[in-house]
């Protein structure tokens, strides 16, 4: 299966592409996907192509990316669910492919813009929830519970990370 076969068999046939991705976990095409959205979601925010902009997205999406994966196999490991990385974060590059239609969405404008937004808003949250369902070999609504406690939980201990890091500089 190419990377075009790929991308739109998560979009129009996730359950097969799924089950396929999640034995072949191809991380190349992932991190293509995923540094393709976030380049994209830059590009949007600033609209304009601004290389700062892009850059940090692309950046803090890369990173967000890898954390969030590590947090759910973490979480996955606790739970005495076996789950690869590497399934993890393909199938969650892949499951995000969806946000890619949010720029275009938004262009229309008026209530079609903002109906399509919400329409490629869902459809990416229903692709990621059933992309980690399926890395993490449970059915869809735990997932729907657990990428959400996966995401709650980074903040967390971003923000223990940050509070200590501020800690020990203040005892100069």
């Amino acid at each position: 299966m190419d990377i075009l076969e790929k991308i739109y068999g998560t979009l129009f046939a996730p359950a097969p592409t799924f089950e396929y991705l999640r034995t072949h976990m191809p991380l190349g095409e992932a991190a293509l996907i995923l540094l393709t959205v976030n380049f994209f979601e830059g590009w949007r925010q600033a609209g304009e192509l601004s290389i700062g902009t892009i850059a940090l997205q692309v950046s803090v999406g890369t990173v967000g990316w890898l954390v969030l994966s590590g947090i759910i196999k973490l979480m996955a490991v606790a739970l005495d669910r076996p789950v690869s990385y590497q399934a993890i974060l393909s199938l969650s590059a892949f499951g995000g492919l969806p946000w890619l239609l949010i720029g275009p969405a938004q262009a229309a404008g008026g209530v079609a813009g903002s109906v399509l937004t919400v329409i490629a808003v869902l459809w990416f949250v229903f692709l990621e929830v059933w992309a980690i369902a399926v890395a993490l070999g449970i059915d869809w609504w735990r997932s729907l519970l657990f990428v959400p406690l996966a995401f709650v939980g980074s903040l967390v201990a971003g923000i223990w990370v940050g509070n200590g890091l501020l800690t020990f500089l203040s005892l100069g």
